[in-house]
């Protein structure tokens, strides 16, 4: 298992982990977490190959980041705790909640990578796998996908992210991970599931994520944040609410 970097701040009797976007770190979710902390205990984790963690040896599948996610949980021995997936952390998040862990009481989805395949044209596929390393690719990428103005600062945290993450990382979630149909898995989840998206998302819409992720989660909750893009951690931290952890 590769070294996973993690932040962890607050204290409570229920745990909030929270699972990136690709090109993400444990830093997307600073402000969820500065909202959040006093009331729960909040554990962000750099997935591998992201952030601070140690890069790949190989191409990572979903279930290799599950398993680095749940062996780093097992050493925390967490009684209740709540998963927050965003984007590609979605997709690990519902992975993770197929396996029933002990403990897991609800899962979060913000913007998730579905079940199934990722939609994306050839021609995106390249531009992707072309970006990884460069900065101007990436400042585009991050301006694509966002409607809210981030801060000077927040913007280059977020590009510095992207900079950051070890190539295999890049291209396995590219051509691999986000490609991987875990819909089997997705039927075994049997927490309660609340899905999040941004109003104005390019990458996956409010209409897509009802329509796929509906196959799956019949009973979930789904929540639209207006005047938002793909970036929702970003762009809306306080979409989680604080009272909402005691609704799932």
């Amino acid at each position: 298992m590769p070294a996973l970097h993690f932040i962890e701040k607050g204290q409570g009797p229920l745990t909030l982990v929270f699972l990136h976007f690709f090109g993400g770190s444990a830093n997307t979710w600073s402000a969820a977490m500065a909202m959040l902390s006093p009331h729960y205990r909040c554990i962000a984790i750099d997935l591998r190959g992201f952030g601070a963690s140690s890069a790949p040896d190989k191409p990572s599948t979903v279930r290799d980041h599950t398993n680095d996610v749940l062996e780093l949980l097992d050493a925390f021995h967490l009684e209740q705790f709540v998963v927050i997936g965003h984007s590609m952390g979605g997709k690990i998040a519902v992975s993770l909640a197929a396996r029933r862990p002990k403990g897991l009481c609800a899962l979060v989805l913000l913007a998730p990578s579905p079940p199934s395949p990722e939609p994306r044209s050839e021609q995106d596929q390249k531009d992707l796998l072309a970006a990884v390393g460069h900065r101007p690719a990436l400042e585009k990428l991050v301006q694509k996908i966002t409607v809210q103005s981030l801060s000077p600062v927040i913007f280059d945290q977020v590009v510095a992210d992207h900079l950051r993450t070890a190539p295999l990382a890049w291209q396995s979630w590219i051509e691999v991970g986000s490609q991987e149909d875990i819909s089997v898995e997705a039927a075994l989840v049997q927490v309660p599931v609340r899905i999040i998206s941004g109003a104005q998302d390019p990458v996956f819409s409010t209409a897509f994520l009802q329509e796929e992720l509906g196959k799956y989660f019949p009973a979930a909750v789904f929540e639209e944040i207006p005047g938002s893009g793909h970036l929702l951690p970003l762009e809306a931290p306080d979409c989680l609410m604080l009272d909402y952890f005691q609704k799932t």
